[in-house]
């Protein structure tokens, strides 16, 4: 199987990591709409981030440890 050319793991996995990256940053000065606690709005904000990176982390070690045959293949 030849590899076609377009976009491959990295940029995949840079492209999904910008997104949760933008995602988890403008939950931060967003209010709840229920006029809930904004402690408890914070809290979920910080837990759900932190997990968020992880997420990414683990990712990136993962896209990382593969090939560069397996990288070029994975999207297309």
């Amino acid at each position: 199987m030849v590899a076609a050319a377009g976009p491959g793991a990295v940029h995949g996995f840079v492209s999904a990591g910008g997104a949760t990256l933008t995602y988890i940053w403008a939950a931060f000065p967003l209010q709840p709409e229920d006029g809930g606690d904004p402690g408890i709005g914070l809290l979920g904000n910080v837990v759900f981030g932190a997990l968020g990176v992880t997420i990414l982390v683990l990712a990136a070690r993962r896209v990382d440890s593969l090939s560069p045959q397996v990288r070029s293949r994975i999207w297309e």
